[in-house]
């Protein structure tokens, strides 16, 4: 799991200036292109039973996006939006234990 506290150095001081921004959560697969996050309010939370707005990003893969990583191919997560720009390329270990969540 890579969370933004492991790419992001700076505090978040005020959360709602970046209201919708996992709609510009992408994981890239070197050569297969990019797959942008779904956002899940409800898959592991009720927000009935809580102040807090809990999001899961989920991702879709393709059979080839899953193989290309195995093969050696490179596996990063990013946000393309003009209040955030990040791009992170897993380390071959984080991209391995990764896979095995697709085996």
């Amino acid at each position: 799991m890579v969370l933004a506290a492991d790419v992001v150095d700076q505090p978040l001081t005020n959360p709602s200036a970046l209201s919708g921004i996992e709609h510009h959560v992408y994981a890239e697969v070197e050569g297969h292109g990019r797959t942008f996050a779904v956002a899940d309010k409800s898959r592991w939370h009720d927000a009935a039973q809580s102040a807090k707005t809990l999001r899961c990003l989920c991702f879709e893969f393709t059979d080839d996006q899953i193989e290309a990583p195995r093969a050696g191919a490179g596996f990063g997560f990013g946000i393309d939006d003009d209040r955030m720009r990040v791009a992170h390329t897993l380390k071959r270990d984080q991209c391995a234990a990764l896979l095995t969540d697709f085996s």
